[in-house]
């Protein structure tokens, strides 16, 4: 029987939008989310905080400067006050000549927003805190999202309030490096979590035939992120990948469609 992992990777090779189409528009914003998906995303990637009040938000700076009209944390400040910032105010495409979204009304999107606007979108949410991870669980549970919400986390504590949830999760940073230390050792890959990793870390490669042919002997899907070079999808999904995750999914559809037929367009 297909497990919730199967299920949620079904018909890959699949684009999964980072942050959203977030080479065009603001990064988590309502307006990239539904771009990625106009463009072809088969799902959506988004980060996950929560307020001071315990709301989960698709938001992924822990300070709100860069990504708004406001100031500080945002971990101390209500929703309430939240949602009254402009997103994506200082975002600009050419060097902050424009700004095209500043007076576009857009803003931070609860997870509740997210999940009931796009009622049938695989998303894969990526937590920067246990306290997120928490907050969001009570949310996907409540809406009955577990099948289609794959939860993700670079560290396993940020994963630990997921302990038991019928959904999938991805493997963390620890995972992946029990992975490659095993093929270092010779042992046999061993079953486990899809990955969901860049192609190196540093100067550490991760991706390579190699570990994407021993993921799927062991069963485990493969996505690599980000990838935003048509280059460097062309040679992953050479490899054997199951996913591609990107800024610009766009590109992404094009460049597995075109694997597809041969290179033919």
């Amino acid at each position: 029987m297909a497990g919730p992992a199967s299920a949620f990777f079904s018909g890959r090779p699949l684009v999964f939008a980072h942050r959203g189409a977030s080479a065009y528009a603001p990064e988590n914003s309502l307006a990239a989310l539904r771009q990625a998906l106009d463009m072809g995303a088969h799902g959506l990637e988004v980060d996950v905080r929560v307020t001071r009040d315990g709301v989960p938000v698709v938001f992924h700076d822990a300070r709100l400067e860069r990504l708004t009209d406001g100031r500080g944390y945002v971990r101390h400040v209500t929703y309430g006050e939240l949602s009254a910032l402009a997103l994506g105010y200082l975002w600009t495409p050419d060097g902050g000549r424009s700004f095209p979204f500043r007076d576009q009304g857009l803003r931070i999107l609860s997870l509740e927003d997210l999940l009931t606007t796009f009622p049938s979108t695989r998303v894969v949410l990526h937590f920067k805190s246990a306290a997120a991870a928490r907050a969001a669980r009570r949310q996907v549970e409540a809406l009955g999202a577990a099948e289609r919400v794959l939860a993700s986390a670079e560290w396993s504590w940020r994963l630990l309030p997921f302990r038991g949830y019928q959904g999938p999760r991805s493997a963390t940073t620890e995972e992946v490096a029990r992975f490659l230390l095993g093929a270092r050792l010779g042992f046999p890959p061993r079953p486990g979590r899809p990955f969901l990793v860049p192609e190196r870390r540093g100067r550490l490669r991760i991706l390579s035939p190699r570990f994407i042919a021993r993921a799927h002997a062991a069963g485990r899907t493969v996505v690599a992120w980000v990838i935003n070079e048509r280059t460097d999808m062309a040679r992953l999904l050479a490899w054997g990948v199951d996913g591609i995750m990107s800024d610009r999914p766009d590109l992404a559809v094009e460049v597995i469609r075109a694997s597809a037929t041969g290179g033919r367009r």
